[in-house]
């Protein structure tokens, strides 16, 4: 049984909402490295679920939610 998918898809500390509907249209995983690329360096940031993703998209929670808090 494969239990990780060679492709890894990663997001970035920022995306636009159709970014985001294009990957979740375009797979099956069920979350996603955040990554954030700096030169030639890349820092991993957290995961994020597909289930939270969703809940985001649906409420229409666009923005950088560090403002928010």
């Amino acid at each position: 049984i494969d239990v990780m998918n060679s492709q890894v898809v990663c997001f970035s500390p920022v995306e636009t909402a159709g970014h985001i509907v294009q990957i979740l249209r375009s797979n099956r995983h069920n979350a996603f490295p955040v990554v954030e690329q700096q030169g030639d360096h890349r820092s991993f940031r957290g995961i994020v679920s597909r289930s939270v993703l969703i809940h985001l998209l649906r409420k229409k929670m666009f923005g950088d939610l560090r403002e928010q808090m």
